[in-house]
This record gives structure tokens, sequence and C-alpha cells, in this order.
């Protein structure tokens, strides 16, 4: 017989690796232990050695050795659980998405908890953001057993598992040995990505101009010349169909087609915090409209520092997922960031003149003084 049953708090990551190798946390008396002890020994120093009290002898010495055995045998099976438990983490899937609910999974190998005793397993993920609960685990397990709960990441980031702590004693709580398995964080991990979102379609804004790039070339048609129109008099005799008109006696002129030239490089910043995933979603979106038009893009975020600027919707949601923890940084670096990024644009622009940015941002940034400052300091950035 076994029983599990979670109780409340902590934090996250896995891969289907061994936890070993566990760090003890050496007193094994909780507060309500340590006080029965003391009052233990009072009763058995006090009344019974001065004033020569049987009964409070009695009681003293009874509760006293009952109270050593179980402490006895708390220590031995807690030494024999970390000598021969192992956890392990799966997961269920590569990718996950912020918001939406998970099942985390742990496999716990064979076990067997004395009758009056409980195993606790508590993981603790890398930010308490993420509450995941305790397992409490009595009885015997004969094969391996896997514990799982629910759980919802509550933004984008890579979630690496900081420990897991288990911990031994009996139920009425006055011991407890504790032991950390700790973990190997960086192949532990759940790649947690911004939520999906639906938006329209969004204008595209070219961020470079070239020379000439506002000069209209309609009368500059520099396509094949396969389109056929009825002849117009400002057509000239050149751009005649002649084998149509021996055929059918009709004037048309073959004009060539609208030459399509790209629109130019985008160039994207997000100043999005860590909870304010839905402007990464926005952004991704709009990076998939730029690549199904065969528009190039350039993107930055909050938090990137040095990183390699994303041109691609995977490269940017890649690069959007590992700032993440970076995002919450002083205005001042922000704006910082976003004039490095511009000046590593500038110096690969070969002759373009940056002129625009897409800023992504929240209309929360708008609320206080100090975002009002960040947003007038970004705007002046990108004026520079």
């Amino acid at each position: 017989m076994q029983s599990a049953s979670p109780a409340l708090p902590s934090n996250t990551e896995p891969q289907g690796a061994s936890l070993e190798l566990p760090r003890w946390h050496t007193f094994p008396l909780t507060l309500r232990g340590a006080l029965l002890a003391a009052v233990l020994l009072y009763a058995l120093l006090g009344p019974a050695r001065l004033e020569a009290d049987i009964i409070a002898a009695t009681l003293g010495f009874t509760a006293g050795a009952l109270f050593l055995a179980v402490l006895m045998i708390a220590v031995v099976c807690a030494i024999n659980l970390r000598r021969s438990v192992r956890l392990e983490l799966d997961h269920i899937a590569e990718q996950y998405e912020a918001g939406r609910e998970t099942t985390l999974v742990l496999k716990l190998s064979r076990f067997s908890v004395l009758p009056g005793f409980v195993l606790t397993v508590q993981p603790y993920f890398n930010s308490p953001a993420l509450a995941v609960p305790e397992f409490r685990l009595t009885g015997r397990s004969n094969a391996s057993r896997y514990l799982s709960c629910a759980a919802t990441f509550p933004h984008r980031g890579i979630w690496s598992l900081r420990e897991l702590r288990v911990g031994f004693g009996d139920q009425l709580g006055l011991t407890q040995l504790r032991w950390q398995l700790l973990s190997q964080t960086e192949q532990l991990r759940y790649t947690v990505n911004p939520p999906a979102c639906a938006i329209g379609q969004a204008p595209i804004i070219s961020s470079f101009e070239r020379p000439g790039d506002m000069v209209s070339q309609s009368q500059e048609r520099l396509g094949d010349p396969l389109e056929i129109k009825r002849y117009e008099a400002s057509d000239g005799a050149r751009r005649i169909v002649w084998k149509i008109f021996a055929r059918r006696g009709e004037l048309v002129s073959r004009h060539p087609e609208a030459s399509m030239s790209p629109e130019g490089r985008v160039v994207m910043y997000a100043a999005a915090l860590a909870e304010e995933d839905m402007v990464c979603s926005g952004m991704l979106k709009y990076a998939e409209q730029l690549t199904e038009l065969n528009l190039e893009l350039v993107a930055g975020c909050s938090g990137m520092g040095s990183a390699v600027l994303a041109r691609s919707p995977e490269a940017l949601r890649a690069l959007l997922v590992n700032s993440v923890w970076s995002s919450d940084q002083d205005p001042a670096h922000t704006q910082s960031e976003l004039s490095a990024m511009l000046q590593r644009l500038a110096t690969t622009s070969s002759g373009e003149r940056l002129q625009r940015v897409a800023l992504f941002t929240s209309a929360r940034r708008f609320r206080t003084a100090s975002d009002r400052d960040l947003m007038l300091g970004l705007c002046s950035t990108l004026r520079e």
C-alpha cells in the first residue's frame, strides 16, 4: 500500500536525467520534537529526581524511551532511503507554453516506509514564481512510482530545476531528516515559449531607406514584358503586338509587369518584462507575417545583452525565451542596450539609412512616471 498527496510550495525543469548525490540537513528534530525533548528532560531532572516522584519518573522514562526509539528508527530508515531512493524527472513535451497548465512527472525508485512514518519529496525551481506541491508518500512500493502534479508556468523562459528536497520523519511531526538531491541544471530544464495569440494583419513598415526609395517609379516598370492591354496612343508603336493585329485586326500593346522589389529590412525591438508575454506573442506573429512576405527582419529585446540579433521567427522566439531572466533591468540599461543594437545595425547597413524601428511594448509601460520616462528615453534613442 502507498499513498501520495500534494501539500504546497515551489519551482522548475527536467529531461529524464537522474538526480544524485544528496546533501544532508543533519538536525533530526523538528521544533515540536525539540520541545517534547525539553519537557521530558525537565520531568526526569526536575520532579522525578529532586522530589522522588515515581509517577513523573515512570512517565518520563517511558516517554523518553519511546521518543528515542522513534528517533533512532527515523535516523536508520532515513540513511537507508538516502542510499536507495533515486528520482528521475520525465517531461511530456519538448516545448511548453506560458500560462497553459502542464503536467510535471517525477519517477521514484521503489521504496519502503514503515507505518507511522512519511517520505516527502519537494521540487524547487530557479524562480519562486512557480509553485509545485510537496508529495507525501507512505507504505511500500515494489516498482518504480510516478508522481505527477499539474503546474502552470507563469511566463516564458528556461525553467531549471534547482533541487529536489527529500524528507523522512514520523507522522506526529517529532522527527524530520532532510537531504537534497542536487540536479545538473543544464540537463533538467523546461523551455517555455510565449503563448500563441491571434492578431490582425499589421502594416509593414520598412526600417531602411536607400537613395531614390522615395522617388516614384510608376512609369519605369522593369519586369518582363508579358502584360497585354488595349493599345493607347501614349504607348508608342514599339509596344504594338503586330501578330495579334495581323490575325484579329486589333491594336494591343505589350507592357512590362510591375517589378516587385523587396521592402527592405524591418527592425524590431521588444521592451517586455517577464510577465508581458503577450507583447512577445504579438512580435512573433508580426515576424511570421514578414517571413510570409519574404521580407527580412532584424529583432532584439530587453535583456539580450550582446546576443546575436534574431533574423527569423524561430531565432526571435529563442532570443525572447533565453533573455527573460535579464529583462527586468534598469531603464537606463534598456536604453543603452537599444542604442548598442542600432549601432550594430548602422555598421552593417552598407549605405542604407536606418529610419524607423518597430517598438513592441505593453500599455502598462505608460501608467507610471518611471515607465513613461523609459519609453521617452527609448524614443529619444531612436531619434538619435
